[in-house]
């Protein structure tokens, strides 16, 4: 490997150039595959192009609220709301149900997107399917590795509060580095949609999980079940 900035890496094998790196970005993946994967309705596009299960949704312009309105009501159930541009889960807002849960989604979609020549002004409605957060890596058109990524979560031990189960459990994770930037902040105002509180007790063995999919609108990051 040879260092040609901060940035840029060159690959060698046998003293050939085999390949190189951008960032954290390999030569294996082509132009195409960065450009589609930087557009979230580009990408929906693609996977249905190769028959992969995606949800029914609809890129709609950030000056019709009315639109999306319209079209969460014909989908019949909660949908997702998501900038098309972003990165790292940034605006993204699941199990979105009223019309003023939506205008809260909208606007955090908004305030969270990024500019780029294919979806600048595009925000994506979707059906919302609850499930697991799962990353698949592929590598010559095969799956060569995947990821689930667990949700923060604490387990009661019925003697410790929700809140100091989750002070333990968020001083454990500062040790991680790529967890450390990313710890929910575990309040009153946030565990009150599910009916919980910081103060409360949850019986031995009782997991208190904060999933993904039950994020709502109106959250930083989603209250727990």
């Amino acid at each position: 490997m040879k260092k040609i900035s901060d940035a840029n890496q060159l690959l060698f094998l046998s003293g050939v150039v085999i390949g190189g790196m951008d960032a954290i970005i390999t030569s294996l993946v082509s132009h195409q595959a960065r450009r589609v994967s930087r557009s979230k309705q580009m990408t929906k596009k693609y996977l249905q192009a190769s028959e992969v299960p995606t949800p029914k949704g609809r890129a709609i312009s950030p000056t019709e609220f009315s639109r999306a309105v319209k079209y969460m009501k014909a989908l019949g159930g909660p949908v997702a709301v998501k900038p098309s541009s972003g990165r790292a889960g940034k605006g993204i807002s699941t199990a979105v149900r009223t019309e003023g849960e939506l205008r809260q989604a909208w606007q955090r979609a908004m305030a969270s997107r990024s500019a780029t020549s294919d979806s600048k002004y595009q925000m994506i409605v979707e059906e919302h399917h609850p499930g697991v957060d799962l990353r698949v890596y592929v590598v010559g058109e095969q799956v060569a590795g995947a990821i689930v990524r667990v949700p923060f979560y604490v387990v009661g031990d019925g003697v410790s509060t929700v809140g100091e189960l989750a002070e333990t459990e968020i001083a454990r994770r500062q040790d991680n580095a790529y967890l450390r930037p990313r710890q929910p902040k575990v309040t009153d105002d946030f565990l009150a949609p599910v009916g919980l509180s910081t103060r409360m007790c949850r019986r031995p063995g009782r997991c208190v999980a904060s999933p993904r999919s039950a994020t709502p609108p109106a959250a930083e990051a989603s209250p727990w079940t």
